[in-house]
């Protein structure tokens, strides 16, 4: 398999963690992910099912109401800043009644200080918040994090290196550390059992420089 973009490699993750749905009320920064399921669906994969929706909010609530009725949870794209903002209530409703579900929010933090990556006017006149969206959410979420492309972070390994797997396990959830390729398949195995059963899972997966 060649090199896959940004949009395909969500898609292919959010499949192999049993997503069946996006839910998203729609910004333009999410196109490629658009042309990535559309080259799916040409190609005879239909999952994630992409569910477009009227409003942020709307589409928290139909996540949040597809797990209630099955068990299932599901993904919601937001939009940046005010994407998060307006589906702000339905987070804080899903924490409340501890009902599961990813949220990704598109963002930026080159603002144009890449040429390569500049995305043009239109995205901070219109569409960047300064604190971001993790900053928006994490006041009704259960986590928010970035995940920040490789220009982004610092020259050198954070020592000592964390133990996510306990971390994990702290908040109720499914965390276990793998060091050995061999049990890289039993442990994806393991921690999909663990979502099942209602849980969130994180693999900590150790590799060599």
């Amino acid at each position: 398999m060649g090199a896959i973009n940004g949009a395909e490699a969500i898609l292919e993750i959010l499949q192999l963690h049993g997503t069946e749905f996006i839910f998203c009320s729609p910004i333009a920064v999410w196109a490629p992910l658009w042309e990535a399921l559309a080259q799916r669906h040409e190609g005879g994969v239909d999952t994630p099912r992409y569910l477009n929706c009227r409003h942020e909010l709307l589409a928290v609530g139909l996540a949040s109401g597809y797990y209630k009725a099955t068990g299932r949870p599901q993904v919601v794209l937001l939009a940046t800043g005010l994407g998060v903002l307006n589906g702000s209530m339905g987070l804080q409703t899903a924490m409340k009644e501890r009902t599961p579900l990813t949220v990704l929010a598109p963002d930026t933090h080159t603002y144009g200080d890449v040429p390569a990556l500049d995305p043009g006017p239109e995205w901070p006149s219109l569409l960047v918040d300064l604190p971001g969206p993790v900053r928006h959410g994490e006041a009704v979420v259960k986590w928010a994090g970035a995940a920040l492309r490789t220009h982004n972070l610092y020259g050198r390994p954070i020592e000592p290196t964390p133990d996510y797997a306990a971390l994990v396990a702290a908040y109720n959830g499914y965390g276990e550390r793998v060091g050995v390729e061999a049990e890289i398949g039993p442990a994806i195995e393991r921690a999909l059992r663990a979502v099942a059963g209602g849980q969130f899972a994180l693999l900590d997966v150790l590799v060599e420089p």
